[in-house]
């Protein structure tokens, strides 16, 4: 299928949107009174099955509004003319790669990082901050569903018989209006009451009260999840269709919402999202109609991130005459033409059913994984292609995208039912890439490279869910709808990040094996082209060397002998924070940019080690240097880096190498870097040379891995022969306070945290001579984090601790009885006293953390 890619500036839209047409005049409403009417009876009554899907409005409309009728006997299509611009013509098809020998589907589509609104780690402080990131993340892809997605969408979900009880039974629709709404409206607060009063009713009469509430989340603040563990955020749309007593939902007492508060948390139960407006605010307007979709968006955004099991989101913007719905998913959102809901009562009531449907997987939710009791699950296929269900270990994922468009990808930690850990990898690929399990194929048993379990290549689709025939647009693309096809991999599991490292040496064994595993998918045919933090694991336990670091993630990767590996780089593909200079500026140059290629991602490895060692003990504000090579410009990533080869690592401004580290990794960064600035100037000099492929770049490469190792192997050789490496532990970075919020000035830092469990971790801390209370935090990307525990588990960490280091006293330590300090009490307060052996006190604090632990291990 022939398919434009959307430029990173690009703005544009279907012409039949409210950014590309003329602000239209709204259609005046009829009458109504503003008062609930006597209404003993609706004129509308059931048609036969039969016609329960195709039968047009029954409502008496008066001639000046016939226009607004919808035709259901002929809808259009979405992509008949008035969908989809003329103006967008077809590309020319597209080079078409030689088939290789191992009959390998050639990847034509790189589907580039475009603007996202993932964010920071420290996420967004205000909404304000996120919005301009939004808009420009979906403005490219607005699809206009017009005429077509408003007439079709919920017809084979919502009967007929649903519509006639609710407009029949409820009262709700009368005189040609619906009850309770207002012609006249000074504000969107005028029309709470009245909406509210109608979401009950279609809700009691369309017997969906057991599974769905309406609330009224105008008058609360719902929080947010920004960055890795950022909450202050929140925000208040103006109501919400919440979910209960389904496998989609968390029970309420499966301590999913961290402080139970199920308001405050209301964005992990939202099954629907609905925004009111006024007439006054004029829906037709360009700046208007953008303004309420990112308003929506940032909605719909905390959906995808808070309850990682959701496909699409649906949501609204009504008015006191007329409706729009949009579905957000991860190819961008699609909308619909405006309806006016008093002319068209039964398009309006098949709507809120719809959005409110008591089967979770019609309004977006993932049918596979399930809530079954207090424990979660996800079910997919294992090797020998038999459905298979693992368990959730944790309330988030591992890592998890925060943007609404693009992958979505999510890693899941998981139990099999025979104990086996996994990783289980979610994510949304671009149609015409070629998938992830075809190159973890071809690399099985490859060392420093993750390793495939099964696969799981769904029948879900973007295209599915919007009721799009993707066929159509072979002849007639669409630049503004990309397809994406949804997918599971089920992956050995290793261990954590790199930048969770406890030695220098576990550091240094990781970084050279995964850079080993690099040069094995390399010569396999192989480039990764997406090394980050994220993507670069600990090994095993024990692992053998060749697998004590590993590279995973290959959604980026292309095979090598492709045509279409001539390309010049794409400052769109990759991790912004580690790509390299030559990726950052090929925007500046073009056709002329150089492929990207090993060397590149080498120049990434290089980024990731720096990163590691500048930010491993800050306690404040990273290096402006490091700030900006995060930055969402490329120019100004390119620039930070371009200045980072200026000078020697010593003398960078505001980057200092912590003691840990010492003069051999500072000597291995030193090599790394003059050998980086020289790659650098180099491949600039070959800008307007000759275009070699990367198939003939492979016999130079030997050279350059070697050079690397030889750095890696000579630190790792000086490490390993100082005394007492192994037991050298890192120093736990931490926590720099958040910009506009001030340091606290309580307890020191190395007491412990009361928001944090210490149990396990402080036993085998106490066991390993080391501070069982150092301050703990979550890694730079996103990976997991824990609730808060409560007042009980802070207070037992103490008492454990004591404990377990008194049984691990020997018995000569137990005789020596030194005298205690001179205590001067205070008021209200006695001398500190030691507990003997035999103390019962001491047997009770015994017996409870004895308790505490086996009620730990009972729980699911």
């Amino acid at each position: 299928m022939a398919k434009l890619t959307s430029n990173f500036s690009q703005n544009t839209v279907a012409p039949s949107s409210p950014l590309s047409s003329p602000p239209a005049t709204p259609t005046k409403p009829s009458p109504s009174q503003d008062t609930k009417p006597d209404c003993p009876s609706s004129p509308l009554s059931s048609p036969p099955a039969s016609q329960a899907v195709l039968t047009p409005e029954a409502v008496p409309v008066t001639p000046k509004h016939r226009d607004a009728q919808p035709d259901l006997s002929n809808p259009p299509s979405p992509t008949s003319p008035t969908a989809v611009s003329q103006a967008f013509q077809a590309p020319e098809a597209a080079p078409v790669t030689p088939q290789r020998e191992h009959n390998h589907k050639p990847s034509v589509d790189d589907t580039p990082m475009g603007p996202s609104s993932h964010g920071t780690d420290e996420g967004y402080g205000k909404v304000e901050k996120q919005r301009p990131f939004i808009e420009a993340e979906l403005k490219p892809h607005l699809y206009d569903g017009g005429q077509h997605f408003a007439d079709s969408a919920f017809h084979r979900d919502v009967s007929q018989d649903s519509i006639t009880k609710v407009l029949n039974d409820a009262n709700l629709y009368c005189e040609n209006r619906w009850v309770g709404i207002p012609e006249a409206v000074g504000k969107e607060s005028e029309l709470y009451a009245p909406y509210n009063e109608i979401f009950e009713g279609v809700l009691k009469h369309g017997n969906l009260k057991r599974t769905r509430y309406v609330l009224a989340s105008h008058g609360i603040k719902a929080s947010h999840e920004e960055g890795i563990d950022n909450t202050e955020l929140k925000s208040s749309p103006d109501f919400m269709f919440q979910g209960r007593n389904s496998a989609a939902f968390p029970p309420s007492d499966a301590g999913f919402v961290p402080d139970d508060d199920e308001k405050k948390w209301a964005f992990k139960t939202c099954a629907s999202l609905v925004d009111i407006k006024t007439e006054k605010s004029r829906l037709e307007s360009s700046e208007n109609f953008m303004d309420h979709l990112v308003q929506l968006a940032v909605y719909a955004r905390q959906c995808f991130i808070q309850q990682q099991n959701r496909f699409f989101v649906y949501a609204l913007i009504l008015t006191e005459e007329r409706v729009r719905l949009y579905q957000f998913d991860r190819s961008g959102v699609q909308y619909s033409a405006l309806i006016h809901i008093h002319n068209n009562p039964s398009h309006f009531a098949r709507i809120l059913l719809g959005i409110s449907s008591s089967d979770a997987e019609k309004v977006g939710f993932d049918p596979k994984v399930r809530w079954e009791g207090k424990c979660r699950f996800l079910y997919t296929l294992d090797e020998n292609n038999r459905s298979i269900r693992y368990e959730l270990t944790s309330a988030k994922p591992v890592f998890w995208r925060r943007a609404i468009r693009g992958r979505g990808t999510q890693c899941h930690a998981v139990i099999g039912p025979d104990g086996e850990k996994r990783l289980v990898k979610e994510a949304w690929r671009s149609r015409d890439r070629t998938p992830e399990w075809e190159f973890l194929k071809e690399v099985k048993g490859l060392a420093g490279v993750g390793q495939m379990v099964a696969y799981e290549e769904t029948a879900f689709t973007t295209a599915k869910h919007r009721g799009i025939d993707i066929s159509s647009f072979i002849d007639t693309p669409n630049p503004t709808f990309h397809d994406r096809i949804f997918s599971r991999t089920t992956l050995e599991a290793y261990g954590d990040p790199i930048d969770k490292f406890e030695t220098r040496l576990q550091l240094l064994y990781a970084f050279r094996d995964a850079i080993a595993g690099h040069q094995n998918l390399w010569k396999k045919g192989i480039l990764h082209r997406d090394i980050s933090i994220n993507n670069i694991l600990l090994g095993k336990e024990d692992a053998e060397p060749g697998n004590r670091g590993l590279v995973i993630d290959l959604d980026m990767a292309i095979w090598i002998d492709r045509t279409t590996s001539l390309a010049g780089a794409d400052f769109r593909t990759g991790t912004r924070l580690f790509q390299s200079v030559m990726v950052l500026t090929s925007g500046n140059y073009g056709a002329s940019a150089l492929p990207h290629d090993y060397l590149d991602d080498l120049e990434s490895f290089f980024y990731v080690l720096f990163w590691i060692c500048f930010t491993c003990e800050a306690t404040g504000p990273k290096p402006v240097i490091l700030n900006n090579w995060e930055s969402q410009d490329a120019q100004t990533a390119a620039q930070a880096k371009f200045q980072f080869y200026f000078c020697p690592i010593d003398v960078i401004p505001g980057c200092w190498l912590p003691p840990f580290f010492g003069e051999i990794f500072f000597t291995l960064l030193e090599n790394l870097h003059q050998f980086f600035e020289s790659q650098i100037k180099r491949k600039l000099r070959l800008i307007k040379a000759p275009r070699k492929t990367l198939e003939a770049l492979v016999p130079q490469s030997e050279e350059h891995y070697a050079e690397i190792f030889s750095y890696i192997d000579t630190a790792i050789v000086a490490i390993e022969a100082l005394p007492g490496e192994k037991t050298n532990r890192r120093p736990c970075p931490s926590r720099a306070p958040r910009p506009g919020k001030r340091p606290s000035t309580g307890s020191p830092d190395d007491s412990p945290d009361p928001k944090r469990k210490k149990i396990g971790l402080q036993k085998k801390a106490v066991v390993e001579n080391d501070n069982p209370f150092v301050p703990t935090v979550p890694s730079k990307l996103s990976l997991e984090t824990t609730f808060e525990a409560s007042i009980t588990d802070y207070y037992t960490g103490y008492f454990d601790v004591a404990i377990v280091a008194l049984e691990a006293l020997s018995p000569e330590d137990k005789k020596v009885d030194p005298k205690p300090p001179t205590v001067i009490p205070g008021p209200g307060k006695r001398p500190p006293t030691e507990l003997p052996d035999d103390s019962p006190k001491l047997e009770r604090m015994k017996t409870k953390a004895q308790s505490q632990e086996a009620t730990e291990e009972s729980v699911c």
